[in-house]
């Protein structure tokens, strides 16, 4: 998707859906926010209160109950983060092997592709993005989970005719 569109959002709407409403045990490797800013946007999607009001404190006491509450149902939900700022395709395999040995994950989400680091190898960036879906289509296989890798797509493809997205757009 385009910058700004929703990925994120749409990634921990399923991870809402499956891990806290349905305890279904997920991974979530965010390499665009970190632990807090996770937790902060479920909490908000849970208690209906606006994410700026919880960012700033600005809340009235019910408010704060339904906030407590959250955190009673997201310590037993079956959610696990792991916000690394720097990944490979080979560290993204072994943390995504210890996710499914450690807490039997049932389905990987990685937040977003172009933040992982290529292979050194690879002469160019398409190919380091082909070589780390590569690797995701591999983890799903191994794993037998479904691994949903969100993508951001550049400005290029709005300036064609045709505007379906190319693996040259990520």
């Amino acid at each position: 998707g385009r910058p700004s569109m929703g990925k994120s959002a749409l990634a921990q709407t399923i991870i809402f859906n499956n891990s806290i409403k349905k305890h279904i045990p997920g991974g979530l490797i965010s390499l665009e926010m970190d632990e807090f800013a996770n937790v902060i946007r479920f909490i908000a999607m849970y208690t209906g209160i606006n994410i700026k009001n919880i960012r700033s404190g600005s809340l009235i006491d019910n408010q704060i109950n339904h906030i407590i509450k959250f955190f009673d149902v997201f310590n037993d939900s079956q959610i696990y983060i792991d916000c690394a700022f720097s990944l490979t395709a080979f560290s993204l395999r072994n943390k995504a092997k210890i996710l499914k040995k450690k807490f039997n994950i049932e389905y990987l989400i990685i937040d977003y592709l172009q933040l992982m680091e290529g292979s050194s190898k690879e002469s160019n960036r398409d190919q380091e993005i082909s070589k780390i879906s590569r690797t995701c289509k591999s983890i799903a296989k191994e794993l037998n989970i479904p691994v949903i890798a969100l993508a951001q797509l550049n400005r290029e493809v709005e300036k064609r005719a045709n505007k379906r997205p190319q693996l040259s757009d990520l």
